[in-house]
């Protein structure tokens, strides 16, 4: 049990750097790109499926542009 938990402490904080990162992606590829490179910096790419990390990744940009529309 506490392996898993420290997965997913893991991940939050993966999270948590990749929204300090989003400002920084021009497109939705791109900040799909930089998520994806991220869990795998972080050796969480074998714990999170991709299409997760694509759809998480579309929920914080569509969240993000919302404020602007």
């Amino acid at each position: 049990m506490r392996v898993k938990l420290d997965i997913m402490e893991q991940e939050e904080m993966a999270w948590s750097a990749f929204a300090d990162i989003l400002p920084t992606c021009e497109t939705l590829g791109d900040a799909q790109e930089k998520a994806h490179k991220l869990m795998k910096e972080r050796n969480l790419e074998e714990y999170i499926e991709e299409n997760i990390i694509d759809e998480t990744v579309t929920e914080y940009w569509n969240e993000r542009w919302s404020k602007y529309i």
